[in-house]
């Protein structure tokens, strides 16, 4: 496989065909739920519209009024966020953190609006993955100290390897036998602190002692989707690990697209 974004697997035999995500599913998504949840309150207000109007004269008028305001402001900022997708530029450039967790608290109704729609968790998990991508080279401060921070799953060495690498990656011995061997050079030449995260606590925890000034986490779609929940105030590049012998085992990580993250933040 060539160069990629975020890679989706496919059962336990394989993976599916590269396949390139962008933001542009969950942005749309995002606006097909916000619509729902406009008219739906739309219809809430009409039902509770008489009652205002009798507590108060003009209740009815400003509640309307303020949704209508809400509606409108909230419209506009997706209208934005897709046109930025759509340039691949930020035209906010602000905040990269609170839009981050603003579009994620939309992330189950998503979910739930792609099944609908025949699209799976993983596709719209991947294209929140890209938008947070996207957030961490455009717009993102470095309110840290401590350089780049490259935190790994555990299935990335390979099964029956007796070299104990979570506590340190040096252990490595280098034989060839899984990607690890191949991050460690980069780690060496690119200076950044490289760690194997045995869980989300754990990655947690690395994040606050190190105050790293950027993060790149390779985990599949799930880990990934509840690190960047986890973690604010930082950038956070998201690299889908490749899974061909299915999920938790000898996974791998495209090392053309490891080694471009790890340049789009050390350039920032």
């Amino acid at each position: 496989m060539g160069r990629s974004g975020i890679r989706r697997s496919r059962g336990r035999a394989g993976e599916e065909p590269e396949r390139r995500a962008t933001p542009v599913l969950y942005l749309s998504l995002t606006a097909a739920v916000s619509a729902l949840l406009a008219a739906a309150a739309a219809g809430l207000w009409l039902l509770l519209a008489p009652h205002l109007a009798a507590w108060h004269p003009s209740a009815a008028a400003a509640s309307w009024c303020a949704l209508a305001a809400l509606a409108a402001a909230w419209g506009a900022y997706i209208a934005v966020e897709g046109l930025s997708a759509g340039l691949g530029k930020d035209l906010l450039g602000r905040a990269p953190g609170v839009r981050r967790a603003l579009l994620g608290a939309c992330y189950p109704l998503c979910r739930a609006a792609g099944r609908l729609l025949g699209r799976s968790a993983e596709a719209v998990g991947a294209s929140f993955i890209a938008y947070s991508n996207a957030l961490a080279v455009r717009g993102a401060a470095r309110p840290g100290g401590g350089g780049l921070l490259v935190l790994l799953p555990r299935c990335l060495q390979r099964e029956g390897c007796a070299q104990a690498v979570s506590m340190d990656v040096r252990n490595c011995r280098r034989c060839g036998g899984c990607d690890l061997s191949n991050l460690v050079p980069l780690m060496e030449r690119y200076g950044f602190q490289m760690a194997v995260a045995t869980g989300g606590r754990l990655a947690r925890a690395l994040v606050r002692d190190l105050k790293p000034s950027g993060v790149i986490a390779v985990a599949c779609e799930r880990e990934l989707l509840e690190g960047i929940a986890g973690i604010g105030g930082i950038p956070v590049l998201c690299i889908a690990n490749r899974r061909p012998e299915g999920p938790c085992r000898n996974t791998r990580v495209d090392l053309e697209e490891f080694e471009s993250a790890v340049r789009r933040l050390a350039e920032r």
